[in-house]
């Protein structure tokens, strides 16, 4: 995720990096093309403030890391064994970054994503 924020006297930049680990059941009989699953587990964000004066060449980088839970679930379409499309959602629980009080991005709560799958086993 990136963010630029400006005012009068500077440009802050904000680039978050996350990566979700999840462990989950999956619910899928061999006599219906539709998965369902269910997980939970912790996202590691990592988030990098960039704080840019546009009146002076004053420039400052600083830069934190989160670790937050998360749950999910989703269906999938199997239509072979081999090729998979699903439709997952999660919630995030406290994705809150905060930098010295001051600068804050809150990323809590539901997402959603289209997901192709490639199986291999």
């Amino acid at each position: 995720m990136e963010y630029k924020d400006y005012d009068v006297e500077a440009k802050l930049t904000n680039n978050i990096y996350e990566i979700p680990l999840t462990a989950y059941f999956k619910y899928a009989p061999k006599d219906i093309k539709f998965n369902f699953w269910g997980g939970a587990g912790v996202t590691v964000g990592h988030v990098k403030w960039e704080d840019e004066s546009l009146v002076s060449s004053n420039s400052e980088t600083k830069s934190n890391t989160l670790v937050y839970p998360h749950i999910a679930a989703g269906i999938e379409w199997r239509p072979n064994k081999i090729f998979g499309l699903g439709l997952d959602a999660a919630y995030k629980f406290g994705g809150n970054y905060k930098l010295l009080g001051v600068l804050k991005r809150d990323v809590s709560g539901f997402e959603g994503f289209l997901a192709a799958r490639f199986y291999f086993l």
